[in-house]
């Protein structure tokens, strides 16, 4: 039995398919959008979410939640409020999550995941709002999800809940556009709509603040300079009251190391010099390796600019294409490195640079990081086409091919580097379950009160991102995994914690500070965690003794996991 062959469609049906396809998308697609959205964090952030586990603060944070009478609280929302401080929003996030998801860890990480779709979702609406076209917005909003310096608040559940903040700054933004708009009946109400959004959005914590300093140079795009600055004014008191509050938890928290006003300075004169290094690294390997290149051709790509511009023979429709994507493009940059500004104040471990952990200051940029590495590629295409396009119609065709390649490489290395970094902040996870699992398989029933003292495991897995290393982390963890709120346990790393004998007991020490109150000698315990051996330390010459018998775990794992951002 044959086949008929295949029988071509006639250009027209073609043609009309085409057609009817795009117009069903136009007609769903903000449903288009948000399963776009969706199925690009599914690829990108899958490698973490199918691992799960916590890291960190996430052990802290839960313990709190479980055992809230071990930091001397009768209710878990008040031990988190401790945490959580001026971030109401925060405690809120972390309560229900906890109370929904319980022990299921791979749901945390599938919710850091989800709040990327919800925030690239608000992006993408804002863009359209301003008139952008749906493909740009899409691709921008592509960009949100991918962009690699982004990724601690994606794979890591504690912090990130602040795409919730900006989430509702961006749709406050949205509503601000449209009351400008809007018939006088309706305006005043669609206003304090906005404000409201922008006051929930302070209210959950401070990320948004200094995005809500720069909304007046969004409204100018919408509306006269008079009805910007009326507005602005309202949203000033937002931003003083949010920052004045913040000011007043962290000063009142022993726990926060402050800068000196005097370095106030060169602290923003750091986080404005790195932040533009993470801009460059997007535009593609070559500006990755060489900031200078990278922003020596963004500067040359601005002369081409306003030369175009002075010209007098320039396609109009060139010359609108130019002021749209060069005011976004400086808008973006002035909102992305002032984003910052809330962390001046704040220790030098707040860096956009620093790896692993301390980028999860990095989530206030995801929206202005995008569109002005999309800017800048529309601009060099405008600029090109312009020099160009008048030879052919055939050099158009390429130059468009060219900015979609750049395009499309930026997102694939992007996507590239954030499943890299994905998996090692699973590795980070898995080295803390395999920790867990040697403590309670050769420790089963610790005596009440037990303080272990682990060896031989590596602090870390990668600079910036830690196995257990700090003192809060596996002190914690061992509470959940023992379900003990009794139980403590230190890591002995290299360059981190050391174990102390003393008269009255165990310290686990830091440099010359002591973070715990002496362990009881006979309630204490040494613990190999490579060969599994542990032994009951009974006093301070069995304390010296054993010391000399379990050795401290490496700084970082042999060998050192990369980061690829």
């Amino acid at each position: 039995m044959t086949t008929a062959p295949a029988v071509a469609l006639p250009r027209s049906q073609r043609a009309a398919r085409i057609n009817a396809a795009s117009r069903a998308v136009h007609e769903h697609e903000r449903l288009f959008a948000a399963l776009l959205a969706l199925s690009t964090a599914v690829v990108a952030f899958g490698p973490r979410i199918r691992v799960g586990g916590f890291n960190a603060d996430d052990w802290a944070v839960y313990a709190a939640k479980k055992f809230p009478e071990t930091r001397g609280f009768h209710s878990a929302f008040a031990a988190l409020q401790a945490d959580g401080g001026s971030r109401i929003g925060h405690v809120f996030y972390w309560l229900i999550s906890f109370s929904l998801f319980g022990g299921h860890t791979k749901l945390y990480s599938a919710m850091a995941a989800l709040l990327a779709v919800v925030l690239a979702c608000t992006v993408y609406v804002l863009l359209r709002e301003l008139h952008f076209g749906m493909i740009e917005s899409l691709a921008m909003m592509v960009l949100t999800i991918v962009a690699p310096s982004i990724g601690a608040v994606r794979f890591w559940f504690t912090p990130g809940g602040i795409q919730i903040d900006l989430a509702l700054f961006i749709l406050g933004l949205i509503v601000a556009l449209r009351a400008f708009d809007a018939p006088p009946e309706r305006r005043t109400r669609l206003h304090v709509a906005s404000w409201s959004l922008y006051v929930a959005s302070a209210a959950y914590a401070e990320t948004a603040l200094p995005l809500m300093g720069c909304s007046l140079l969004v409204y100018l795009t919408r509306t006269g300079v008079a009805a910007s600055l009326r507005r602005w004014a309202w949203d000033l008191a937002v931003v003083v009251v949010g920052y004045l509050a913040t000011l007043s938890f962290v000063s009142s928290r022993s726990g926060f190391e402050k800068l000196a006003p005097s370095m106030w300075g060169e602290h923003a004169n750091l986080l404005a010099g790195q932040s533009l290094t993470v801009f460059t690294r997007m535009l593609g390997p070559l500006s990755a390796a060489d900031r200078t290149l990278g922003l020596s051709g963004v500067g040359a790509l601005g002369v081409a600019c306003l030369v175009l511009w002075r010209r007098g023979n320039v396609r109009a429709s060139s010359r609108q294409e130019l002021m749209r994507w060069g005011v976004t493009f400086l808008i973006c940059m002035t909102g992305g490195i002032a984003s910052y500004a809330v962390f001046v104040p704040a220790m030098l471990y707040y860096e956009p640079l620093g790896p692993g952990l301390a980028t999860h200051i990095n989530a206030v940029t995801a929206a202005p990081l995008a569109v002005a590495v999309f800017a800048v590629v529309m601009l060099t295409r405008i600029v090109c086409f312009e020099l160009f396009g008048d030879r052919s119609a055939r050099v158009g065709y390429v130059l468009v091919t060219v900015a979609v390649a750049w395009y499309a490489a930026i997102a694939l290395e992007s996507m590239h580097n954030v499943r890299s970094d994905g998996r090692i902040w699973a590795a980070a996870s898995s080295r803390d379950y395999h920790v867990l699992h040697i403590l309670t398989k050769v420790l089963p029933h610790p005596l009440h009160n037990a303080t272990i003292y682990t060896f031989g495991e590596a602090g870390t897995v990668a600079p910036g991102m830690p196995v257990f290393f700090t003192s809060w982390e596996q002190e914690n963890a061992v509470k959940i995994a023992y379900e003990r709120p009794d139980v403590s346990s230190f890591p002995v790393v290299s360059n981190g914690i050391q174990a102390s004998c003393g008269v009255r007991g165990i310290s686990a020490i830091v440099g010359t500070k002591a973070v715990n109150a002496p362990s009881a000698y006979g309630l204490s315990y040494f613990l190999d965690i490579p060969s599994g051996r542990y032994q009951q330390i009974g006093s301070m010459a069995d304390c010296t003794a054993a010391l000399s018998r379990f050795h401290a775990g490496p700084y970082v794992v042999t060998p050192a996991l990369e980061w690829a951002s």
